[in-house]
Parts: C-alpha cells; structure tokens; sequence
C-alpha cells in the first residue's frame, strides 16, 4: 500500500513536470534555447552526425527568417573550424549547380567559397554537402526565384 502511493506521487510529480515542460516559453532566451535543442534533435535525425549543424534563414527588409532545413536545399557539414562556428555566413545560390558562402573575415577581408550543389565542397576551415532536390537545370524558373534570395547560414556545434 505504501510501495503504491510513493509510485502514484512519482507518477504525478512526473506529469506535472512534462505539463510544466510543455507550456510555450515566454521570454526570448527560452525560445532560442527551446528552438536549439530542438534543431540538434532534428540535425541528429536528419544527418547532422559529424558534430555540426546548420540554422539556415531567409533574409528580408526587415528581419530573417528561419527555414527548415532541406528547404530548398539541405546542409551537411563534414567538418569547420572554429571561424566558422556561430557565424552569420551569407549563402547565395549562383546558378543550379553552384552556390557561394562568405563572411567577413576581419573589416577588410571577406572569405568567400564557391561549391557545387551535391557534392562536398570547401577548404582546409570547412567541408560540406550542400543537396537539392528542389530545382536542377530543367527547372530555370526555380532557379532564377531562389537566386534573388540573401539567404543565412549559423553553423552550431554541438
């Protein structure tokens, strides 16, 4: 009998805990933290297996907007050093097989990589697969859309 209402108190001090968990964060700092550890959840199921992960947004007038990953492309990072760690990097779709990352090196310098899309790309600080499956060179139209988009890169390391 006693055995029974310490089991029944852990069972509801452990719903109260997940009924806590599951209410909406209310200040910006839980949003971000709540939204991060959901991204290394969805980076770990989706392929992000190399200890990195990409936070990829839509650049507006007026403020970014994060987009799912594998939409229009998905990024797999092999490998960055730190330089590129929590960086703002600008994506920029050049054509429907290449694509060009940079970001500002110190306030003169840009460091700037060209790929191809499916295949690895990068330098001795980062190796990555940027895919597609949205557009190719029978989709002009798409391609042309998606090429006027500024686009952002984070790449988190977890």
């Amino acid at each position: 009998m006693r055995i029974e209402k310490i089991i029944r108190s852990i069972g509801i001090l452990v719903i109260s805990l997940l009924c806590s968990c599951s209410t909406t964060p209310e200040n910006s700092f839980e949003k971000e933290e709540t939204a991060s550890v959901q991204q290394r959840i969805d980076s770990l199921s989706k392929g992000g297996r190399h200890g990195y992960f990409a936070t990829t947004y839509i650049v507006g007038r007026l403020k970014k907007t994060e987009i799912e990953n594998g939409q229009p492309f998905n990024i797999d990072i092999l490998q960055a050093k730190n330089e590129w760690i929590e960086k703002e990097i600008k994506f920029k779709i050049l054509d429907s097989i290449t694509y060009q990352l940079s970001y500002p090196q110190n306030e003169r310098e840009q460091k700037t990589i060209k790929g191809k899309f499916n295949k690895p790309s990068g330098d001795h600080t980062i190796q990555l697969v940027i895919s597609t499956t949205v557009f190719n060179s029978q989709t002009p139209d798409v391609v042309e859309s998606l090429k006027m988009i500024d686009y952002l890169i984070k790449i988190h390391a977890y």
